[in-house]
């Protein structure tokens, strides 16, 4: 669809109501000035018969003054069609109104002039040359509005030479491919935007979302393709910071091609709304993170699957005692020189995006603060701190927390641990401290997901943590080192009773979440968008709907179960 040249069905309402007013004004002003003219026409007959055919001049100019309506408001309806754009149904309102309101003023000033003038010639002759030219002016006014409704009904479409001036100012402002891109118009849809869901429409060109009132008022355009969503929910894309593979992909194998396996997990999650992840690796030898490592770059979402943020290495940093899953063997603590030990255990950091360790063990502080002045996210887990260890990691840069209540110390009324990093008070002024929460309904009771939520909402997010073992069925499967037994809902370490990941995807998450806590709509929705994307200092661009972020958004159903995912906008 060519730019402007279409527009939706209300936009020819527009062109109506600007041949009604073209046609209604001049003719009130017409009739004003005939009646008014008119009026003194008969009165002065009675006294100078023979000045009557002399004195119809007023009635004359007044009625030429419909004339003009009546041309303007023709040409608008002869160009009417079902595909008029809504920038040519508001020249032909502009022009309707010009020659309409003209007429209007150079009817009143012409019914006032003549009713006075031809009085007044009856008993001064020489009055009759002055009364002309007062007329003349007067009649002026109306032909100012018919040559202005001429243009504006005549104006041709933007493209052509327009256009082109116009896209020379678009590449100084956004480039030619963002001006040239198509324009989206999502339809009949509810927004999750700005914490509240808005009956809008969503708008989206060249792969982010704009806001329509610059689009018609600066760039003059309208959509070229318009989406009817059926009513459902529009949500920014689910991100999921903790996910160690799936239907039968394991990040933390070290093969030849770990790449192919994680473009597998990217598609296999589109459908669950998922647009962005960490790929998560569990405890592993040197070897291993070396390895596979290199393999997962940072990746922008698409078609193709969903966008990868950087890798999460949740180990092997972590407390013997609160291990998990992960295997025992490959555990390591920090030695003298603890940054660079890390270094040379996972063999450089230039694709980390989170780190997860125990802040209880040796020089982990110093860790903390190196990692964190490199821009890679510190998260709490695995670990047996207790909540003055806990409070001195986050005031040494720590900001998230690993599957909270799973894998720490529980809470306890003397020393809450790492949970009570949830409400406490010795956080440094600003930091806000982010928790993953596994709302699968088999890692955490719902009680607990709503003491969690109600005790500090802004910082929930949903994670998966999904083992290789989701979307497979029943049956023994790996994760790193280890091998996992799925039975049902529930994955285990082989021979023994320990939970090992999740086996949900992350829609299934939500709606258990929204279920457990019985929150809003919205707040399940951001726990899983919004609340990651914080935590990764990436909410101007995802999580969020809002006017120049990325169109990365998920199309549900009021029970939220997933109808579309969009990437991109596409």
């Amino acid at each position: 669809m060519s730019e402007a040249k279409s527009g939706p069905e209300y936009a020819s309402f527009f062109a109506v109501m600007g041949a009604s007013a073209a046609m209604v004004f001049s003719a009130l002003g017409a009739a004003y000035g005939t009646a008014k003219s008119g009026t003194g026409i008969a009165a002065m007959s009675v006294m100078r018969p023979e000045l009557i055919m002399k004195s119809i001049i007023p009635v004359v100019m007044a009625g030429i003054i419909a004339i003009y309506g009546l041309v303007v408001a023709v040409l608008i309806a002869n160009s009417l069609n079902d595909g008029i754009s809504l920038y040519r149904s508001f020249l032909q309102l502009g022009a309707g109104l010009s020659v309409g309101l003209s007429g209007l003023a150079a009817g009143f000033a012409i019914g006032i002039v003549g009713d006075a003038g031809v009085r007044g010639t009856a008993q001064q002759p020489r009055l009759f040359v002055g009364m002309i030219l007062i007329l003349i002016f007067a009649e002026v006014l109306g032909l100012y509005g018919l040559i202005v409704a001429l243009i504006l009904s005549t104006k041709p479409e933007l493209g052509a030479e327009y256009g082109a001036c116009r896209l020379v100012g678009l590449r100084m402002r956004g480039g030619q491919g963002a001006a040239r891109a198509p324009v989206i118009q999502f339809t009949n849809c509810r927004i999750l935007r700005g914490r509240a869901l808005l009956r809008e429409d969503l708008w989206v060109r060249g792969g982010r979302i704009l806001d329509p009132e610059k689009l018609f008022f600066e760039e003059r355009r309208v959509a070229d393709e318009q989406r009817d969503c059926g009513g459902c929910i529009l949500a920014p894309g689910f991100i999921d910071v903790q996910i160690n593979g799936g239907f039968g992909v394991d990040f933390s194998q070290a093969t030849e091609d770990v790449g192919s396996g994680v473009a597998l997990v990217a598609r296999r999650i589109l459908p669950h709304g998922v647009t962005s992840f960490c790929p998560t690796l569990v405890t592993s030898p040197p070897e291993v993170y070396c390895k596979v490592l290199p393999q997962i770059p940072v990746k922008s979402g698409g078609p193709h699957g969903a966008g990868v943020l950087g890798v999460h290495l949740e180990g092997p940093f972590i407390s013997h005692e609160k291990r998990g899953a992960h295997p025992e063997a490959h555990l390591r603590s920090f030695e003298a020189n603890a940054f660079q030990d890390l270094l040379a255990t996972y063999g450089g950091l230039d694709n980390v995006r989170i780190v997860t360790l125990a802040p209880e063990l040796g020089r982990s502080h110093e860790v903390i603060r190196a990692l964190t002045a490199l821009g890679i996210c510190v998260s709490l887990g695995h670990s047996v701190a207790d909540l003055g260890t806990a409070e001195e990691a986050v005031q040494s840069g720590a900001t998230f927390i690993t599957h909270l209540f799973n894998a720490m110390l529980p809470f306890h009324h003397r020393d809450p641990g790492i949970v009570g990093l949830l409400t406490s008070d010795r956080l440094p002024l600003g930091r806000h401290i982010f928790y993953g929460m596994i709302a699968d309904g088999i890692h955490t009771n719902p009680a607990a997901l709503r003491i969690a939520h109600r005790a500090h909402p802004e910082g929930l997010v949903l994670v998966t943590d999904a083992v290789p073992a989701l979307g497979l069925g029943n049956g023994r499967h790996t994760l790193g080192q280890q091998e996992v037994e799925v039975d049902g809902l529930t994955a285990y370490v082989a021979g023994t009773n320990t939970l090992s990941g999740s086996i949900a995807p992350m829609d299934t998450c939500v709606r258990h979440f929204l279920q457990a806590t019985g929150c809003s709509v919205e707040s399940a929705l951001e726990a899983a968008s919004l609340h990651p994307a914080q935590l990764l200092g990436l909410e101007k661009h995802k999580g969020t709907l809002d006017f120049g972020a990325d169109a990365d958004f998920v199309v549900l159903d009021d029970s939220l179960h997933v109808r579309a995912t969009y990437i991109s906008g596409e």
